[in-house]
């Protein structure tokens, strides 16, 4: 059973010339303990995704359609201060930059504490404190950060304060942005391997928004691949990798160096992503595919089941039963020209 399902959201902002969805009917599900990643290029909407889901609004922007529910609350509906009483208790977030998701001028240990006691204000002082030494101690931390401040302590430390931030209260669903931006190899892998321990032990649920493929591939149990607001291909992540079926897909897998084929070259998708004012008839990415055809731009896209490996893989292309016969090939000019 769903703890958070996403139906068919439509999020953007109020431009002179109208709306502009940045977020274009969007579905998701998802279980308690299950790990969602979502991929996809700068700009696709993956971000805007979980600020669309936690209704972390700016002044223009707003949901326009489409329903988030947590745990049968519309979370696009509900009152601000019903709002205020599921985030950081029941879905919380790790936003990019920890220097900016941590206040300068308070100490850690006050703004762990005050992120407690917000959904707990029956809690002593004594039981404040041990909760904040609870989940310091669980993300790794020193004891002593506790009376720091964020600008005393290293990039990959003040990762771990943001990490244990959105797991002082028990949330049952994490949403985590890019949560090792910024951090140099070693570090991401640490943290990550520690973030996957503590999901295992409290067995919330993720969704997990990277560039990263690997770091996916390695703590997702399913992806979704995002391409200009829309989704253009979900499904187990090892369907997904092994066998993509979206030339977007195949595009971004084939970007990355590979371990097992030192020789391959790593392409690069021709063109830009387009942006969110960009008027759209038929399939997004057509302009830079390297399989489509006239007929492409005007087709009318949907998402649509993969038959070979069942109703949970599904692939928003025209061409998608043509499209694992020419995978090896779809890029060859990018990697001859590199």
């Amino acid at each position: 059973m769903s703890i958070l399902e996403v139906r068919d959201l439509v999020y953007g902002y109020d431009s002179p010339r109208g709306f502009v969805p940045i977020v274009d009917h969007v579905d998701l599900d998802l279980a308690a303990g299950e790990s969602l990643g979502v991929i996809g290029e700068s700009g696709s909407g993956k971000s805007s995704l979980l600020y669309a889901v936690m209704r972390i609004l700016k002044r223009n922007t707003r949901i326009a359609s489409g329903s988030v529910k947590f745990k049968g609350d519309d979370l696009s509906r509900i009152s601000a201060e019903r709002l205020g009483d599921i985030r950081w208790s029941g879905m919380s977030m790790v936003f990019q930059g920890a220097m900016n998701a941590l206040n300068p001028i308070i100490r850690i240990g006050s703004i762990l504490g005050e992120a407690y006691a917000r959904h707990h204000p029956r809690a002593s002082r004594a039981e404040i404190r041990d909760r904040v030494q609870e989940i310091l101690d669980l993300v790794r931390v020193p004891s002593h950060v506790r009376t720091a401040f964020a600008h005393e302590l290293s990039g990959g430390m003040r990762q771990r304060v943001v990490i244990a931030l959105a797991l002082i209260c028990h949330p049952d669903v994490l949403l985590a942005d890019e949560p090792t931006t910024a951090l140099d190899v070693v570090l991401q892998d640490e943290i990550m391997a520690r973030l996957e321990e503590i999901r295992a032990k409290l067995r919330f649920g993720m969704i997990l928004v990277s560039h990263d493929l690997a770091l996916i591939a390695e703590t997702s149990n399913r992806v979704m691949v995002m391409y200009a607001g829309q989704i253009v291909e979900t499904g187990a992540v090892r369907d997904v990798i092994d066998r993509p079926r979206h030339p977007y897909t195949i595009g971004l897998l084939q970007s990355y160096p590979s371990l097992q084929d030192m020789q391959r070259v790593p392409i690069s998708i021709p063109g830009s992503p387009p942006t969110p004012e960009t008027a759209f008839r038929g399939c997004r990415f057509a302009p830079r595919c390297p399989m489509a055809e006239p007929a492409c731009l005007d087709w009318v896209s949907e998402l649509s089941a993969v038959e070979e490996t069942g109703a949970a893989h599904k692939v928003r292309c025209r061409r998608v039963d043509e499209v694992d016969a020419c995978a090896a090939s779809l890029y060859r000019n990018q990697r001859s020209d590199a």
